[in-house]
């Protein structure tokens, strides 16, 4: 009874990127980074990413790198389905990563980094270690390509009404709760996966490590970040860093 479930409940791509509403925001994240690498005009050899899943992001690359490195934590067989996925491009790798000490990139280059809709699900503890080993591994004139959802604002509050509606209980906020992340409080919050995160937050923390170039709403660029679902953030090495 459990493998005929487990076989009819849909996995991480049916439930994101299915042929509706929901799909398309979900997408929109690599229509962003494809259209960010055009905009940069960036033809990326040796490519590293933090949250892989099944390596989707690479076909939204100009061309397969001829170096790429893509780490998970493999939750949901992710990295069996970048093995099946990728078989036709070996040199395509795909490792576990738990924390940051796993990268172990024994001190190897690249010239973009990315991280889609994967920063938010890092305890605030366990961030700063991937940040420094992103910082080091980032060649000068590369870019590090991040995504993340909107939390705060007019946006979340609709969002979170409409997965209660018709989702469920999907992450529980007390009344409190809902109106500090509506207001953009999210120090009142405790943190939780996509719960209490805050994209501005988190460019705060990126600034520390990069040079922050752009913060750009996704999938409505023309509209601020905060009256987007999510938010795209180009990150440059800071000036003197070898």
């Amino acid at each position: 009874m459990a493998e005929t479930l487990a076989k009819l409940e849909p996995g991480y791509n049916e439930r994101l990127f299915s042929d509706n509403f929901r799909g398309r925001l979900h997408i929109a994240r690599f229509i962003w980074l494809r259209d960010t690498v055009r905009r940069l005009n960036l033809r990326p050899r040796a490519v590293m990413e933090i949250g892989c899943f099944d390596g989707r992001a690479v076909e939204f690359l100009p061309q397969i790198p001829a170096r790429y490195i893509g780490f998970d934590a493999g939750w949901e067989d992710a990295l069996q389905l970048a093995a099946r996925r990728w078989a036709s491009q070996p040199h395509l790798e795909f490792r576990e990563c738990l924390k940051a000490e796993q990268m172990n990139l024994q001190g190897e280059t690249f010239d973009l980094i990315l991280a889609l809709e994967t920063l938010e699900h890092i305890p605030p503890q366990d961030l700063e270690p991937y940040l420094e080993t992103v910082a080091a591994s980032l060649k000068p004139g590369g870019a590090f390509l991040v995504s993340v959802p909107n939390e705060i604002g007019p946006v979340f509050a609709a969002k979170h009404m409409l997965k209660v509606a018709f989702i469920g209980n999907y992450e529980t906020y007390s009344l409190r709760e809902f109106i500090f992340a509506t207001l953009g409080m999210v120090e009142k919050i405790d943190r939780r996966e996509h719960k209490g995160f805050s994209y501005r937050r988190l460019i705060k923390t990126l600034q520390r490590h990069f040079t922050v170039e752009s913060a750009r709403g996704i999938p409505l660029g023309f509209l601020p970040p905060y009256l987007n679902f999510g938010v795209g953030i180009v990150c440059r090495p800071k000036a003197g860093r070898s």
